[in-house]
């Protein structure tokens, strides 16, 4: 037998019963009449036995060398199960109860005296007086002393040859049952007494059933639905012994993703992913629970298997999976603008933020930081203004969803140059987007031209002077450093002079053209051509204004009236 085990053994109980065989003398009121027999009315059952007995021939298993308790609970000195593994809800053995040995009373009556020549009879009665069945019960006579023959035998009983010892075999006693034997023996010649002994004897059985079961258990595991990356996943693994045998030296095994940290006190095994718990013996009706956790570090789902076995083999434990779905918190940020703009025109900025993961977002505040040389003149609801950005938040973006802001600025006074504005976004847990978005613009300043022609007179005669006057003005944010004018000139008229100087007069076509003219922003210059009026009519003027800032000559027809 294996060192440490405990086999089961089976007390076997048998007791003698009180055998109390007693022969009375008593007188006879009549010749050859037996006296009545005096038989108890009520069977006597013995205090000591007095228990209620389902089946009083079976007791239950009993572990050998244990004590007789009513109730077997668990030793308080049991060996402590490993750290991480708790233990809950043992069974101990099942009360046992001896039941009661059987009491067979064997009582034998004969006369005390008896006419010479006539014979002895005997009345032989064997009772059950317990609570439990004797088992082969058997009555046996030695041939008595004195006597001749067998005159009457009551049952009929076995006789030996050799010792002439008369046996009866009465078979099973229930309890409280009697059995009688009517015997007469015919006394030798000149014999003055016949002494006769009975006895009695039988077999008391104790039986006990033992049941082969094998180990059933249950493995049952629990572990949240959905977790957010880098958050820990408890998972909870319960084993329970829903047998009635022991489970001896029952080993959990957890097979987790490669990609997830384990946090508990299992032992790494040498596939990687597996952790195994020592459980030790696992007692009918216990469940021991081993907790732990699986931290994983990129989405997706995180599945967990259970397989547990013990020295008699693997058991069962397909049931325990577990799968745990890793959300991703992807914040994504999008903020574009135009690369070229005008110095003076509105220019607009899209920021798009978007949940690219698989969980939602909470309080994402996205935030612009506008220079301080560009005014907004105009954004999307919600914004306000903090430490010289724009911000807005969105209290709860759902995985997939996006949210579209808008803003449009203009550099002060009109000014151009390069301007950078930067975007970010983050949301209540400190995640952010990869890195700040940056949207860069160059603003470029434009000469912006306006003029005002005037002639003067609007009506004169033939030999007076006329005036034309342009008055140009540079509205804009850039100096144009090509303004020209052309005055194309009637026949009824003669040119006298022009301002500024060196302006050419083409014969061809009669057009006076002054040279390019610079005009800073704010400036303005000032043409002047007078003519004189040569023949009566009317005199058409064309004017043409031209600029580097100018897609196109802007023109102004004038008619004069010349009169004789």
């Amino acid at each position: 037998m294996p060192t440490g085990s405990r086999p089961t053994v089976f007390r076997w109980a048998v007791c003698a019963g009180l055998i109390a065989a007693s022969v009375f003398a008593a007188d006879l009121p009549e010749p050859g009449k037996l006296p009545p027999i005096d038989l108890p009315t009520k069977l006597p059952v013995p205090g000591a036995y007095d228990i209620p007995i389902v089946d009083p021939n079976v007791q239950p298993a009993q572990r050998l060398g244990e004590p007789f308790p009513a109730a077997i609970p668990d030793s308080p000195d049991r060996t402590p199960v490993a750290t991480g593994v708790s233990t809950s809800g043992g069974r101990g053995s099942a009360p046992v109860v001896d039941p009661p040995p059987p009491v067979v009373q064997l009582q034998v009556r004969t006369p005390s005296h008896v006419p010479t020549g006539k014979p002895v009879p005997y009345k032989i009665t064997v009772t059950n007086n317990s609570q439990s069945k004797a088992l082969r019960v058997r009555v046996r006579m030695p041939w008595p002393d004195g006597a001749a023959e067998v005159r009457k035998c009551e049952p009929q009983g076995m006789q030996s040859k050799e010792t002439r010892e008369l046996v009866w075999d009465i078979g099973n006693l229930n309890r409280g049952e009697s059995k009688a034997i009517d015997l007469e023996f015919q006394p030798k010649p000149d014999v003055k007494q016949i002494a006769a002994t009975a006895y009695v004897s039988f077999e008391y059985g104790a039986k006990v059933e033992t049941g082969i079961d094998k180990p059933r258990v249950a493995v049952k595991k629990t572990a949240p639905p959905q977790v957010a990356v880098g958050e820990p996943a408890a998972v909870v693994v319960k084993v329970t012994n829903n047998g009635s045998v022991p489970v001896p030296n029952a080993v959990l095994t957890e097979t987790v993703p490669q990609n997830a940290e384990v946090r508990g006190e299992g032992d790494p095994t040498a596939i990687p992913g597996q952790r195994q718990w020592k459980l030790g013996t696992i007692a009918p009706g216990e469940t021991k629970t081993v907790p732990y956790q699986l931290l994983a570090r990129q989405g997706g789902e995180m599945a967990t298997m259970s397989s547990l076995a013990c020295e008699t083999g693997v058991l069962d434990a397909s049931a325990a999976q577990s799968t745990t779905k890793v959300l991703l918190p992807a914040l994504q940020l999008d903020f574009r603008g135009p690369a070229k703009g005008e110095a003076k025109a509105p220019v607009k900025y899209t920021a798009v933020v978007k949940n690219a993961g698989t969980m939602p977002l909470d309080n994402v505040r996205v935030a612009v930081d506008v220079p301080d040389d560009l005014a907004v003149v105009k954004l999307t609801n919600g914004c306000r203004t903090d430490r010289g950005k724009r911000v807005w938040v969105v209290p709860k973006l759902a995985a997939g969803e996006s949210q579209e802001f808008r803003l449009e600025v203009v550099p002060e006074q009109g000014t151009s140059g390069r301007r950078t504005l930067k975007a970010s976004a983050r949301d209540a847990n400190g995640r952010t987007d990869d890195q700040t978005r940056e949207a860069i613009t160059d603003f470029v300043g434009r000469a912006d031209l306006s003029w005002k022609p005037t002639f003067t007179p609007g009506r004169l005669p033939v030999q007076r002077e006329g005036t034309i006057t342009v008055l140009v003005r540079n509205q804009g944010s850039e100096t144009d450093k090509g303004v020209r004018l052309r005055v194309i000139l009637p026949r009824e008229v003669t040119l006298k002079d022009s301002s500024p100087s060196k302006a050419s007069l083409d014969p061809n076509d009669n057009t006076l053209v002054f040279p390019p003219q610079p005009v800073a922003p704010g400036k303005s210059v000032e043409f002047i051509v007078t003519y004189q009026a040569r023949t009566p009519g009317q005199a058409q003027f064309r004017l043409l204004l031209e600029g580097e800032s100018m897609e196109k000559a802007i023109t102004k027809d004038q008619a004069i009236e010349i009169e004789r």
